[in-house]
């Protein structure tokens, strides 16, 4: 039985099974035409939220995503100056910390440099002592028991040694030498 593709018009041959199309390709040219942009159910008018970020379709922008996207905050940005941003060099950073706030007074312009040197400051560094060798070091997020990672590794090694002698879990150790210390 001889059909026509609903996609490219070329006549085609099938065996009565309801074929509507003359193989995958136009298949898929035909669902991406019918499901595209706006006529696709989960449209939301070109913006999509990632990682707390808005993003625009912008498909046209040079430093768009593989699927058209930009972040909403550099186009505000970009509107603002009446420029491109430097897309390696500069950072939009938001004053007040809240990711989808886009109001062109909570954007800051920065280098990349200095928006993760004004990050780090956000963190306290604390003076602290190693629990392995005793010697005084900086702790950047205050959380680290250690001055190195070879530090660590010898704690972990003491406990795991003292973990297989008395036959218990490595958990129960760590809680046994941490009282005896």
């Amino acid at each position: 039985m001889a059909r026509i593709c609903k996609e490219c018009n070329n006549t085609f041959k099938t065996r009565g099974h309801g074929l509507l199309f003359c193989s995958n390709k136009c298949y898929g040219q035909w669902r991406i035409g019918k499901f595209a942009k706006e006529n696709h159910p989960m449209w939301r008018g070109g913006i999509t939220y990632a990682n707390g970020y808005k993003y625009v379709y912008t498909p046209d922008h040079p430093h768009c995503t593989n699927h058209g996207y930009v972040m909403e905050h550099r186009l505000v940005m970009e509107s603002a100056l009446g420029r491109l941003l430097q897309h390696a060099k500069e950072v939009v950073h938001h004053i007040n910390g809240h990711k989808q706030d886009n109001r062109l007074e909570n954007l800051k312009l920065m280098t990349r440099h200095s928006h993760i040197n004004h990050h780090r400051k956000d963190v306290s560094a604390i003076k602290r002592i190693c629990e392995d060798c005793h010697s005084s070091f900086i702790s950047t997020n205050g959380k680290q028991k250690f001055c190195s990672s070879k530090c660590k590794k010898h704690t972990s090694y003491i406990i795991l040694k003292y973990a297989r002698q008395h036959k218990i879990m490595w958990k129960q150790a760590s809680v046994i030498l941490n009282n005896l210390a």
